[in-house]
């Protein structure tokens, strides 16, 4: 399973369908516009803190359901890790309580465990296209897109995930240089994991 992430107006929905199509797999389509409209919220609205953590739990538990009953080969355009991502860029010095800091640190480990029980590989598709403004989903603003650019290639890095992650360079605009980008990602996810199998048999830690 494969899970592209970013920022909005990164062109993710985009290059996963053009993938799915070029590689022969399902592609999973994410909404997150979907649950605040379930809760009757909006996503181009700004609320408190707890709401939007409420709110990305929710996301959350809809996105891990939809994983859940999508199989075992296919390409969606939203991790988990987005969602933590997008969770941590509405922390501010003082918009969390202190009794919502044991929260979000529990929220964060989920987010972690979801990615690693679905995913074999990430991939982050940073900015580099022009943003467009799409009827139903928040604004488009450069100088956020790179708050969670850079957000999310902190949490790439982070001990807790445990599948494999890459990025497609910002000078990779087109959609087939970055179709070529995640099939060499994939490629190297192959090998190192052909690796680690490998290493198992040779310690006698896997019967073949």
């Amino acid at each position: 399973m494969i899970s592209l992430l970013g920022a909005q107006r990164t062109g993710k929905t985009t290059l996963a369908k053009a993938y799915a199509e070029a590689a022969g797999i399902k592609f999973v389509p994410t909404s997150a516009s979907a649950t605040f409209e379930r809760l009757g919220y909006s996503p181009k609205a700004d609320y408190p803190f707890e709401t939007r953590l409420m709110i990305q739990r929710e996301i959350l538990r809809d996105v891990n359901r939809l994983y859940e009953r999508s199989g075992v080969k296919f390409i969606t355009d939203r991790s988990p890790i987005d969602l933590l991502g997008y969770t941590l860029a509405d922390v501010q010095r003082n918009n969390v309580p202190y009794e919502l800091a044991a929260e979000v640190e529990r929220y964060a480990n989920d987010c972690y465990e979801c990615a690693n029980r679905h995913f074999t590989a990430l991939i982050l598709v940073q900015p580099g296209i022009r943003p467009v403004e799409e009827e139903g989903k928040a604004p488009a603003n450069p100088s956020y897109m790179e708050h969670l650019n850079a957000l999310m290639l902190g949490l790439l890095t982070d001990d807790r995930l445990q599948t494999d992650h890459f990025l497609i360079p910002r000078r990779y605009t087109s959609v087939e240089k970055r179709i070529e980008a995640i099939t060499y990602a994939l490629g190297k996810s192959t090998e190192r994991h052909q690796a680690k199998m490998d290493s198992m048999l040779d310690r006698g830690m896997m019967i073949h």
